[in-house]
């Protein structure tokens, strides 16, 4: 048998193919371990992340925020509706105030309960003695702004 026909090679150390596979499948094994360990740093540090003092801090900020907002352009209009009711005749210029209000209140409902809603942001870390979710209480063309403030008010006492 020729030296050139062991495969094994003069010393018995494996030539050839084999031992290119055996190093591809050595670099295959090491690439898969890191990416699976960077996969795996990522997902902690984005636990840690949300569940930082600075993240904690701006949710709950941002709930109190929009949940004033809310219960403030419902407020607004409530009034507006009242002042229309109480003379029909007023002249208005482009829309009501009732109008505007209501286009505000459904933008800071939307926006309230998307990130209370959201686990990376305001779903795990939100402000206790606030709702998670706020129903859609303003329905119909001409919607009651002041029963809305009334289920708003009734709504953050279950909260509490």
């Amino acid at each position: 048998m020729a030296l050139l026909d062991n495969p094994q090679g003069p010393r018995g150390r494996r030539t050839g193919p084999g031992l290119l596979l055996a190093l591809l499948a050595a670099i295959f094994v090491v690439v898969v371990l890191v990416s699976g360990c960077s996969t795996a740093a990522g997902y902690v540090q984005k636990g840690q992340d949300i569940i930082s003092a600075d993240n904690l801090e701006e949710q709950h900020d941002r709930v109190i925020r929009e949940w004033r907002s809310l219960t403030t352009a419902a407020d607004n209009a409530c009034a507006a509706q009242a002042e229309q009711d109480r003379d029909p005749n007023a002249p208005v210029l482009v829309e009501g105030p009732a109008l505007a209000y209501a286009a505000t209140y459904r933008t800071v409902w939307a926006e309230y309960n998307a990130r209370t809603e959201n686990i990376f942001e305001a779903g795990f870390v939100g402000p206790l003695g606030y709702p998670k979710d706020i129903p859609n209480f303003v329905t119909g063309p001409t919607p009651d702004f002041c029963q809305v403030s009334v289920k708003l008010a009734e709504l953050k006492a279950a909260a509490e």
